[in-house]
């Protein structure tokens, strides 16, 4: 019996494939983060989250983080949940809005009182579309 060999790929076949490959990975990831988030905000905790999946709590809030860059989900953390909604209550949303895009880092912090933790957040989430009137 006589077996064929396939014949080679041209580099930007080769290319493409892997391209395609990649994206398909990333959409699978991204579907699972949106699935560990709506875990997350049934439980409020990053351990029972985490012991739901088999993960780790670190591993979940990196997770949760990576998706938050990517403009797929709004993850502040615990800590930040708090400053946010202490910094909401007592703030106008559309000025904190104009001013994350104004501003710089510096004077955002100072201005409103509030870590550079908090205001890097704040400034991703603005990045990726999100808007703090929508919070």
């Amino acid at each position: 019996m006589k077996t064929t060999k396939k014949p080679w790929k041209s580099w930007a076949q080769r290319q493409a494939a892997e391209k395609a490959r990649r994206r398909k990975l990333l959409r699978a990831k991204l579907s699972r983060i949106k699935k560990i988030d709506r875990l997350y905000k049934r439980t409020l905790s990053l351990t029972k989250t985490g012991e739901a999946l088999g993960l780790g709590k670190e591993r979940v809030r990196q997770l949760l983080e990576f998706g938050h860059g990517m403009g797929v989900i709004t993850f502040f953390g615990k800590v930040d949940d708090r400053r946010l909604a202490d910094l909401l209550a007592r703030t106008d949303r559309a000025e904190l809005a104009r001013d994350l895009g104004a501003l710089t880092r510096d004077e955002v912090c100072s201005k409103y009182g509030i870590q550079y933790s908090l205001c890097y957040k704040l400034r991703k989430y603005a990045a990726a579309g999100g808007s703090p009137v929508e919070l």
